[in-house]
């Protein structure tokens, strides 16, 4: 197994797209890192890629499409950039393991109720600093049974926490 880079730039063009259906099905990949010229994240990109752990979405992303990383059933944590202001249906639904949800945008967008549809039961939200009372009130996002200020580390998933959970 080894893991896939995509290259900021292929044959003298910039990567700005992972086109629909891109990566689906693909699980014998352990990990995929994205380019930071990515723009766009297109419609079933990584549906069903159930042996990448986690996906660091770069800062560069502003469009993610319908059920991009739908059934990525082994995925535990995911970073959503704050140039992502919206998810479409069925974005990170049956995503089981899924416990870290990191969210750098300090409002909250308006999801439906089928982006994080199936993810683990216990699954965490970590948003920016003084953001914690917007998520809770914010339909859908307060369906997350644990709302925290702050950020998972990447790749160590250690927590580095601005306020408890309790305020």
């Amino acid at each position: 197994k080894k893991s896939v880079t995509i290259p900021p730039m292929v044959l003298g063009c910039t990567v700005v797209a992972i086109g629909a259906h891109a990566f689906e099905w693909c699980q014998f990949v352990p990990s995929i890192i994205l380019p930071n010229t990515l723009q766009t994240i297109g419609e079933k990109a990584f549906y069903g890629c159930t042996t990448i752990p986690s996906f660091d979405i770069p800062a560069s992303v502003t469009t993610i499409g319908d059920y991009a990383f739908d059934y990525c059933i082994g995925m535990t944590y995911i970073s959503i950039p704050a140039s992502v202001t919206s998810l479409p249906n069925w974005t990170f639904s049956s995503c089981s393991a899924l416990t870290m949800v990191d969210v750098a945008s300090a409002k909250p967008f308006a999801i439906s109720e089928w982006v994080f549809r199936y993810v683990a039961a216990d699954a965490t939200l970590y948003v920016p600093a003084g953001s914690r009372k917007a998520y809770q009130e914010a339909k859908y996002w307060q369906d997350f049974p644990h709302i925290v200020e702050g950020t998972v580390l990447p790749q160590t998933t250690e927590t580095f926490t601005y306020e408890t959970e309790e305020g």
